[in-house]
């Protein structure tokens, strides 16, 4: 290199290096449903009422649902081409085409015809006229023309139902709680109809979540039951970290979902809490972790959810209903009335009649007297005084009631109601 190249930096060693921050450690929580339908049709109501309560206790959700990837290949197909109907259409199995009108001794033809009229298009038929120079019959045309024009009326109705179904099923909430980054779904597990594959598929991505150590697991009541028929027939070993974890995502959801005002939450105002009560929501987890201790079954035990509902009467009721009390105690009137030693009740009661008694005029004239005599008396500063020192206090003792570690309970039931 020439001597008049630029010289080597030296470091600077007196410059202060910023310590290794790690990122912030995350509650993970992944939810497991199974399909559910309502009238014929699919419905993700207990997938909803799950993400609504996972997004308020955890930082990430997974959700494995096979009911909402349905939905979600519905969807994409409304949103895709013709070839996407042909593709759909070839996966279906010779027992579906026949229960949708196929004769079964028709079925290689009808395939082969889908997959020869279902890609060919006029302007294809004209290219192959051009290139050998001979013309296309018009029975084969015509067969292609009702091929594309059928395919578009089929895709045209896919789009309907897609809007329909995401409408009637409540899909279209969880957009909200994946726009805000709180939710995601799962890698695909349904496949391409094969019911077997699907259930072999759906049954390893369980196994994987079972022996996670890092993840909170949430189980809808079926899938419960077919963990538990994994686990008991040995098929596979729980972590015991994934056991401690699961107890406390069924309790910290859990104690939520049953807070009176939920079942009517909309995901919006959920993800409006959410954003709002982030100190509240790292004491109460505190709280979380010490009463799944106190479970009396396993997580994935068929009587968790009464498991669950002791504790909220027992502990979870009572507390909010303190909380209320206390918090509902430390109003300002209330405040300066005790610290000036008297009653409120019985000096409105007092007030209210000696204004019938004076009259509007006489109390006209005395409103005067008063004024000047509250200002100049002792025992008038002294009552602001104890007014001021009321108010300090009601302050600092509302404050340390929004400390409590199931504040948050409290507050997400009083904003929801």
């Amino acid at each position: 290199m020439p001597s008049g190249g630029r010289r080597k930096r030296q470091p600077n060693r007196t410059a202060t290096r910023k310590p290794y921050q790690p990122p912030p450690a995350k509650l993970r929580l992944a939810i497991a449903t199974a399909p559910q339908s309502s009238d014929a049709s699919v419905t993700l109501a207990n997938d909803l009422r799950l993400v609504r309560s996972a997004v308020l206790y955890a930082d990430e959700v997974e959700l494995i649902s096979p009911g909402v990837e349905m939905i979600g290949n519905v969807v994409a197909l409304g949103n895709g081409s013709k070839q996407d109907v042909v593709a759909l259409l070839s996966s279906l199995d010779d027992l579906t085409l026949t229960r949708l009108g196929v004769e079964p001794i028709s079925l290689p033809q009808w395939r082969q015809a889908l997959q020869l009229f279902g890609n060919m298009t006029p302007e294809a038929l004209d290219a192959v006229s051009s290139l050998t120079g001979q013309s296309i019959p018009d029975e084969v045309r015509d067969a292609t023309n009702q091929a594309q024009n059928a395919l578009a009326t089929a895709l045209e109705q896919f789009r309907g139902v897609a809007d329909q179904m995401t409408l009637d099923s409540g899909a279209d909430e969880l957009t909200l709680a994946m726009e805000a980054g709180l939710l995601r779904l799962s890698t695909p597990i349904v496949g391409d109809g094969d019911t077997d594959a699907f259930v072999a598929r759906y049954m390893e991505k369980l196994r994987e979540l079972i022996q996670n150590p890092r993840v909170h697991l949430l189980l809808d009541e079926l899938t419960g039951s077919l963990v538990r028929s994994m686990i008991n027939g040995g098929r596979v070993e729980p972590n015991r970290l994934t056991i401690a974890n699961a107890g406390e995502a069924a309790v910290g959801s859990g104690l939520i979902a049953r807070l009176p005002a939920f079942d009517e939450a909309p995901l919006g105002e959920v993800l409006d809490l959410r954003r709002d009560l982030q100190d509240p929501l790292s004491r109460y987890r505190r709280s979380v972790a010490d009463m799944a201790t106190r479970l009396r079954v396993g997580p994935f035990d068929s009587d968790l959810p009464a498991d669950i509902d002791h504790l909220y009467v027992t502990e979870v009721q009572p507390a909010i209903a303190d909380l209320r009390e206390q918090l509902a105690d430390h109003g300002l009137v209330r405040e300066v009335g005790r610290h000036l030693g008297v009653s409120v009740e019985p000096l409105i009661k007092g007030l209210a009649g000696s204004a019938l008694a004076l009259g509007a005029t006489s109390l006209a004239d005395l409103s005067a007297w008063v004024t000047a005599a509250a200002s100049a008396a002792p025992a008038g500063i002294a009552a602001a005084q104890a007014a001021v020192s009321g108010v300090v206090s009601s302050r600092e003792e509302s404050e340390s009631l929004k400390r409590h570690d199931l504040f948050y309970l409290y507050e997400i039931d009083r904003r929801l109601s």
